[in-house]
């Protein structure tokens, strides 16, 4: 035998039409949509600047101004940095192999001369490219320190690994579908 079915509405309500919600619940749902767009048109906007970013930064902060010369010495600096992260990152994930120094020495050498990589330094429209790689590498050696890291530290490196996340998002289309 079957339960007769209960209504939902109460008893008090009965009768009545069901009320509409009150505005403040609105005008809350209201504030969230709003922010929500706000925040993808301010990541809009933040993503599309990113490349002159790095420019701007040159210009105004390092005070280089109009000279080439001082953009590729600052491309050659992200290049070299990039060297040195590659070659950290051999080393360490051959920590126990007889050969690792050897192997993460020619590993960075390879970096360091290969053609496709040393584009990024003559080419003044390859810093993005730069950018990205440095965040790549240095956030997969963040990585790999938080695997060590326990508590506090891991909070910390995983911290520092979602920093270097959004720098390489932010500077090339590439690292951001990674």
């Amino acid at each position: 035998m079957q339960k007769p079915r209960r209504s939902r509405v109460p008893a008090a309500s009965f009768g009545r039409a069901p009320s509409a919600p009150k505005p403040s619940a609105w005008l809350a749902r209201l504030r969230y949509l709003f922010a929500a767009i706000a925040l993808c048109v301010l990541a809009l906007l933040v993503y599309s600047n990113s490349f002159a970013t790095a420019f701007a930064l040159d210009s105004r902060v390092l005070l280089l101004g109009d000279h080439p010369a001082s953009y590729h010495w600052v491309n050659f600096f992200l290049h070299s940095t990039n060297v040195l992260l590659a070659f950290a990152l051999i080393q360490r994930l051959l920590s126990g192999h007889a050969r690792a120094f050897q192997t993460a020495l020619l590993v960075a050498g390879m970096w360091a001369a290969h053609p496709l990589l040393t584009e990024s330094v003559t080419n003044l429209a390859g810093r993005p490219d730069l950018l990205a790689a440095v965040a790549a590498l240095s956030g997969f050696l963040m990585y790999l320190k938080s695997a060590e890291a326990d508590g506090w530290r891991r909070a910390l490196w995983l911290a520092r690994l979602r920093i270097a996340t959004c720098v390489g998002a932010f500077s090339s289309e590439g690292h951001a579908v990674c």
